[in-house]
């Protein structure tokens, strides 16, 4: 699932183990279960409120009320799903997730079939689903070293043999790399591959990225996030880079004829082997109970079908479309992240005073709303990818 702050991580999580501890024990009651573990799951679950601190957060949460709102009616439909085999619910999220998957739980029936199903909570409904987030540097990377992808996020397997590695860098040999921060590596890679404009395209990113924090930075009334319209610069300047960014994504991808169909079936769980469980307060989705969701799967899947694409407002739109027309579109915005780069989640006060705990910028004199020297270097570039399932008629 998506979320923003930390805090919100934290109690989406729970929300994943809630519902898995909860289907066990009805699975157990009913006689359907594999394994008789709800008790150690609720225990897991219980344990993970005290320890990050979210017991009354999360009782009170919108989460916890759409999963109260509608988990008897999913418990049903997972069970008549392969009605009469027995099966359990287990957990994979940020803690043991299989990362080739992007499922949050999944079912293991005893005849060793497996599904995983990715959960997706939303206090104002599903009508569009986030299924990705990530920067402008490590979306294009995952699908121009898509085959070299590890089931770490982020994480790449070295496609130059050991014993030709002398021949293009001094390097110590790594067999894999982080494509985010292994920046020399990533490039002598993409060398190798014979893909020396990804190269120039990753550079220019980088610069959209570098003009962006020195839009700020070097400007020293733009170091205050509260004097009048900088809050209005820093709105502008995500479109500018947004704008630029799908820009020169999109230049390349159609210049290089990147084939995307495989590539975004996958990002949004279309490739045959996730399926999706959506809840809002008043409604839920399971994608294998939903006619309407299997059809636009098996269409997307189709021989027939083409996914057309290109710069819309500040990001890349895709649209999946066959003989019958559009399927399923999927919008990729892009924009910046402040990451803290102002100190502004703070109580106003009157002159400087030093910056709190023992991290970045920690003890440096600041104003309410100073750019902070250390934190601000780590402004990002930023993007996330929506799937429209209310307009292709899913929901």
């Amino acid at each position: 699932m998506a979320a923003g702050n930390q805090t919100d991580h934290y109690i989406q999580d729970a929300t994943e183990q809630d519902l898995v501890y909860r289907v066990q024990k009805l699975l157990v009651l009913d006689n359907l279960a594999v394994t008789d573990d709800w008790q150690e799951k609720k225990k897991e679950f219980d344990d993970r409120l005290v320890e990050k601190k979210i017991v009354t957060k999360y009782a009170t949460s919108a989460y916890k009320a759409c999963l109260d709102n509608h988990y008897l009616q999913v418990y049903n439909k997972l069970k008549d799903y392969r009605s009469g085999i027995k099966f359990d619910i287990v957990w994979i999220g940020r803690d043991g997730r299989n990362e080739s998957k992007k499922g949050d739980f999944i079912l293991i029936y005893e005849d060793g079939k497996v599904v995983s199903y990715s959960l997706k909570v939303y206090k104002k409904g599903y009508a569009s689903i986030q299924v990705r987030s990530g920067t402008y540097n490590s979306w294009i990377l995952s699908i121009i070293l898509k085959d070299y992808a590890l089931p770490s996020v982020g994480m790449y397997s070295n496609p130059i043999p050991e014993e030709e590695w002398k021949n293009y860098s001094n390097r110590k040999y790594v067999t894999k790399f982080d494509g985010g921060k292994s920046l020399a590596i990533r490039d002598i890679v993409l060398k190798y591959l014979g893909l020396n404009s990804a190269i120039d395209l990753l550079h220019a990113l980088d610069k959209v990225k570098e003009d962006s924090i020195a839009r700020f930075r070097d400007d020293l009334y733009m170091r205050n996030y509260f004097n009048d319209g900088v809050e209005k610069a820093w709105k502008d300047q995500c479109k500018v880079a947004g704008n630029a960014g799908a820009s020169l994504i999109c230049d390349y991808l159609k210049s290089e004829n990147v084939d995307m169909k495989d590539w975004v079936l996958k990002q949004i769980g279309f490739s045959g082997g996730e399926e999706l469980l959506a809840l809002s307060p008043k409604n839920y989705l399971l994608s294998t109970d939903s006619e309407q969701y299997k059809k636009a799967v098996a269409r997307a899947l189709s021989e027939e079908s083409f996914v057309d694409y290109g710069v819309r407002c500040k990001g890349i739109g895709f649209t999946f479309k066959d003989n019958q027309g559009d399927i399923i579109s999927i919008n990729v915005p892009f924009t910046l992240n402040k990451n803290g780069a102002w100190w502004t989640r703070v109580k106003e006060f009157e002159g400087k005073k030093p910056y709190p705990g023992k991290n970045k910028d920690s003890g440096t004199m600041l104003s309410y709303g100073e750019w902070r020297p250390e934190k601000s270097q780590e402004m990002a570039t930023s993007i996330n990818t929506y799937v429209e399932l209310k307009e292709a008629g899913i929901c």
